[in-house]
């Protein structure tokens, strides 16, 4: 038992520490009879559903069914954002009010984009040719 765990297996404390508490052990009596209500209680309910379960095996089935087709739902319904902007900003905060304006008068699709060009020595950079010849690598 539980006490015989606690005085190290020695069970003649077991009975002196009984004759110390005439009403019970105290701590290790109410412990006891906890531990022994939540098995009792832990094992019964086991035992009515396992009966459940074998007297009725088609509503088994068809229970955990339904169950895993409910919650299947979630799994398919699953949507994960891959914009970073707007998984931790609110939706009516100020960055994203300002973010969709932009969007709304610039679209997703427009990049900025940046060349350099670096012209030979000797060569002026603003010469029709040059420039041309700039506006066809772009």
């Amino acid at each position: 038992s539980f006490c015989t765990l606690l005085e190290g297996g020695n069970t003649a404390g077991m009975a002196e520490s009984q004759k110390q508490h005439p009403g019970g052990g105290g701590f290790k009596d109410s412990f006891e009879r906890f531990s022994a209500s939540v098995h009792k209680g832990t094992e019964s309910g086991f035992e009515k559903l396992s009966t459940l379960v074998v007297n009725y095996p088609q509503w088994t089935i068809g229970i955990c069914l339904v169950f895993s087709a409910i919650m299947a739902q979630g799994v398919w319904l699953y949507d994960e954002e891959m914009a970073g902007d707007k998984q931790f900003s609110p939706r009516d905060s100020r960055a994203v009010l300002e973010q969709n304006w932009v969007v709304d008068r610039f679209g997703h699709d427009k990049r900025f984009v940046s060349s350099m060009f670096e012209a030979d020595e000797g060569t002026n950079m603003l010469t029709k040719a040059s420039l041309l010849y700039m506006q066809e690598m772009l």
